[in-house]
């Protein structure tokens, strides 16, 4: 079946996966060398912007987890 991927290069992709199945909209990804992999296959256009709203907010969660103490 033809799809589109979306592969997100960051810092912790195990830290960044995990925020994004937790979120307030979840998503489910896959990791693959390292990165995050979106498979767009079952992303309905109305469903985009819910799906670039729970990236961002996934990785201001991994940001802030990961400032050190004392820092935003």
């Amino acid at each position: 079946v033809a799809t589109w991927v979306v592969e997100l290069e960051v810092r912790s992709a195990t830290a960044f996966e995990k925020q994004l199945r937790g979120g307030a909209c979840p998503v489910i990804a896959r990791l693959e060398n390292g990165k995050i992999v979106l498979d767009l296959r079952t992303v309905e256009e109305r469903e985009i912007d819910a799906l670039v709203g729970a990236v961002r907010a996934a990785r201001q969660s991994v940001q802030q987890q990961s400032s050190p103490p004392g820092r935003l």
